[in-house]
């Protein structure tokens, strides 16, 4: 994809956003339709972005490991009457957004399971708490974030998260999301 098609193509999504937002200014009762089209925005603007890297021929070439690697930074945003948990990554200025949420959700699921919990079973709890399954994205960007530097709330092991926090959980998140 040239540089100029995925420019149109950016500024296009950007445009769509916009007006859901003010869509969703104008009636606050379309919050879960537009948050639909919102993640839909998104996938679409990774995919552009992602264009002509593939993850099997980037491996063999360490590029993946550089690009999964690369710094992140987080932040508290409101779209279209949503507060988002926004991740912001070094190369790429569109930020990935989740539902501030499911982050909330993510942390009360961990602190009921006492035990660690597999990415899967993660999204099928998520799914019953918000009433509608988080893309898959979304789940991802919430939990780099609470194992980020910035929140340190879950570890990860052999592919299950658990809680670190010894404090009261919903204390905890409440701190953390304050802080951004």
């Amino acid at each position: 994809m040239k540089e100029n098609q995925r420019k149109q193509i950016v500024d296009g999504l950007r445009d769509i956003r916009d007006a859901v937002a003010e869509v969703l200014r104008r009636d606050e009762k379309l919050g879960r339709p537009a948050g639909a089209i919102l993640a839909a925005i998104a996938e679409i603007e990774n995919a552009v972005n992602d264009a002509g890297i593939p993850p099997a021929q980037a491996d063999s070439g360490g590029n993946f490991q550089k690009r999964r690697n690369k710094p992140k930074r987080y932040a508290r945003e409101t779209v279209g009457g949503i507060e988002m948990l926004a991740e912001y990554r070094e190369d790429n200025a569109i930020p990935l957004r989740t539902p501030k949420e499911v982050l909330f959700a993510l942390v009360e699921i961990l602190s009921d399971a006492n035990r660690r919990v597999s990415f899967g079973e993660l999204q099928k709890k998520l799914a019953k708490r918000v009433g509608t399954p988080p893309a898959d994205y979304q789940a991802r960007i919430a939990i780099r974030f609470l194992m980020s530097q910035d929140a340190r709330l879950i570890s990860r092991e052999k592919a299950k998260y658990h809680l670190c926090e010894t404090e009261n959980s919903s204390l905890a998140i409440k701190r953390v999301w304050s802080g951004l």
